[in-house]
């Protein structure tokens, strides 16, 4: 028996979603959108991993 999981992640945001490119300014309200939902993933994948990290053994 394996000890593998396979877990899957929701997509990144990604900046295009936004509507952002290099010309958009970082202080536009799609720049700040973008920023939260990028926050919000991290928390997300962040407890993730911790559900599925190493277990100890008993």
């Amino acid at each position: 028996m394996s000890d593998r999981v396979v877990v899957h992640l929701p997509p990144m945001p990604q900046p295009k979603d936004f509507g952002l490119d290099a010309k958009t300014p970082n202080d536009s309200p799609a720049a700040e959108r973008y920023t939260h939902a990028l926050s919000v993933w991290e928390r997300v994948v962040d407890g993730i991993s911790e559900r599925v990290g190493p277990r100890k053994k008993r």
